[in-house]
């Protein structure tokens, strides 16, 4: 609702925020090392920067779960978040995943109760 009761689309919601300024909490061209703002989870993954920005592929087999892969933020966020990021496929893997995750926690129970970055290792 804006002030007045004038009711706001789902779409010009988005909008207005879209639009508005953003404090910045992490800002990475992907060009440097990743380990100062980054986690990261795959047992067949890789990860490399270059001065094109960062790779991260999953592993090349199909169907095994240890062949997909998670990279997160070692920062965790208060409130709304906004993520920009320029995406461009790097291989033609076509069936496994990888995953970009914001605000990567565990559950608070049992042994993830803390964040991801420290039990991820």
């Amino acid at each position: 609702m804006l002030s007045g009761g004038a009711k706001v689309s789902e779409e010009q919601g988005f909008e207005s925020r879209r639009q508005a300024d953003w404090p910045v909490g992490l800002d990475d061209a992907g060009t440097g090392g990743w380990h100062d703002h980054w986690m990261w989870d795959g047992v067949h993954a890789t990860l490399r920067n270059d001065e094109s920005g960062m790779h991260f592929q999953a592993g090349p087999e199909i169907g095994d779960y240890a062949h997909h892969a998670g990279l997160g933020t070692k920062q965790r966020f208060k409130g709304d978040v906004r993520i920009d990021h320029e995406y461009t496929r790097t291989d033609d893997t076509i069936r496994n995943v990888t995953i970009l995750y914001g605000q990567a926690t565990g559950r608070g129970e049992g042994p993830h109760a803390q964040a991801i970055a420290e039990w991820n290792e």
